[in-house]
C-alpha cells in the first residue's frame, strides 16, 4: 500500500495510480476462516503449537484438496511455523493423507528443481508448501493450473523477538519522537510488513485476466480492520 511506503520514506508520492481489478467476482473465491468446529483459528506465538488447532487445519485442508482440481499453494507465516505444523501432520498421518490426494513439494534449498516438478505434476494435482515472504510467495509465477487454490495459514508478522526487528522498531520510535509523530511508527511498519507479505502470497492465485482460483485465509487475525 502507498501509505506505508510514504510513511517509511518520510515523503509523499505526488502522482499515484491504482488500477481496477481485471477480473470479475466470478473468477475468485475468497474466505477467512476465523474458527473451525468452534475453535478459534489463531496462530499467534501463544497458540501456534496447539495440537487441536493443527489437527483441525489439517482436516480442513484434506477436505479442500478433495474438491480442488490441479495445483494448490499453501503458505505458512514463517519457516518455523511450517516445520512445526508439517512435522505434526506427519506424526498424525494427515501429511500422508494429503500426499495421497496430491503430490506434496516443500520449499527448500532447490526451489527451482521442485518448481519444475510441481509445474508438470500440478496439471493432475500437486501441492507446494512455502512461506509468506519467502521466494515461493513473491518470486515465482503460478499461472492457471498451478494455483487453483491458495491457502494462507497464520499472519506473517515479523518475529518480534528478532534482534533486527527490535532494532528497527526502536529506531522508528526514536525518529517518531524526534519529529513529534510525523514519521512511520514501529507498529505501522510492523503491520505493513505483514500486509505486504500477505498480499504477495494472495497474488499467486490470479495471474492474468482469464485466470481463476480460490483463496482461503486461516487465522482470525485476518479479520482485523487494520489488516483488511
Amino acid at each position: 500500500p502507498f501509505k506505508f511506503f510514504e510513511l517509511e520514506l518520510n515523503s509523499t508520492i505526488p502522482i499515484q495510480f491504482e488500477g481496477d481489478s481485471v477480473i470479475s467476482d466470478s473468477q475468485i473465491y475468497a474466505r477467512v476462516l476465523t474458527s473451525i468446529n468452534k475453535l478459534e483459528m489463531n496462530f499467534s506465538y501463544v497458540t501456534r503449537k496447539n495440537e487441536e488447532l493443527m489437527n483441525l487445519v489439517g482436516r480442513t485442508l484434506i477436505d479442500l484438496l478433495r474438491v480442488t482440481p490441479q495445483g494448490v499453494l499453501i503458505f505458512f507465516q514463517s519457516y518455523q511455523s511450517m516445520n512445526n505444523i508439517t512435522d505434526h501432520w506427519k506424526r498424525s498421518q494427515q501429511f500422508s493423507s494429503m500426499n495421497n490426494l496430491k503430490q506434496i513439494y516443500i520449499e527448500g534449498k532447490d526451489v527451482q528443481r521442485d518448481l519444475e516438478l510441481f509445474k508438470e505434476k500440478s496439471k493432475e494435482g500437486a501441492i507446494f508448501m512455502g512461506v509468506m515472504g519467502g521466494k515461493l510467495s513473491e518470486g515465482y509465477d503460478f499461472t492457471d493450473h498451478m494455483a487453483r487454490l491458495v491457502v494462507l495459514i497464520g499472519v506473517p508478522y515479523p518475529n518480534i523477538m528478532d534482534i533486527k526487528v527490535k532494532s528497527k522498531r526502536a529506531y522508528l520510535d526514536n525518529k517518531r519522537k524526534e519529529q513529534r509523530g510525523d514519521f512511520l511508527s514501529s507498529d505501522e511498519w510492523y503491520l505493513g510488513k505483514a500486509v505486504r507479505s500477505t498480499n504477495q502470497a494472495i497474488g499467486r492465485a490470479i495471474r492474468h485476466y482469464m485466470d481463476f482460483g480460490a483463496v482461503v485465509l486461516i487465522d482470525k487475525r485476518f479479520e482485523n480492520v487494520s489488516i483488511r
